[in-house]
């Protein structure tokens, strides 16, 4: 019995964790990300790459890096609707930033659009993003 017990724990842990019930694993993910911002057609062109952890459903606005920004500090991605691929950006802040992402979750991938305003500033952006999972998390 203790046998059976261990190997169906070791087979548990071989098993991809699925964020929250969403198609995206949990794990090590490469992501590929562009801003765009209005006049500013050249920034387009620009791609960063980085690598990131992801571990629950709260690390989804991980994947794009603006999230990292101070302006952006204490935001999170809020299903709309009960939704697994629409979301409402909420922010803490009172200057913080307004808007929505949608993402299409694959097994292994995802891609994203973030669309932003933020509130002090009056400024607007949109950060698409492309990542995929290279593994698990060290």
């Amino acid at each position: 019995m203790k046998r059976l017990i261990r190997q169906v724990a070791l087979a548990a842990m071989m098993l991809p964790n699925l964020v929250c019930g969403l198609e995206l694993q949990s794990g090590l993910y490469v992501v590929e990300s562009r801003m765009v911002l209005p006049h500013l057609d050249e920034m387009r062109r620009i791609v960063e790459t980085r690598d990131i952890c992801v571990r629950s459903a709260e690390s989804l606005l991980d994947f794009f890096p603006v999230s990292q920004q101070p302006a952006m500090i204490g935001c999170r991605l809020v299903p709309l609707d009960h939704s697994k691929t629409d979301f409402v950006l909420r922010c803490d802040a009172i200057n913080g930033a307004e808007g929505h992402a949608s993402l299409q979750l694959g097994a292994s991938h995802i891609k994203g659009r973030l669309e932003a305003k933020m509130g002090g500033k009056n400024m607007t952006f949109s950060q698409l993003i492309k990542a995929r999972r290279r593994g698990n998390c060290n």
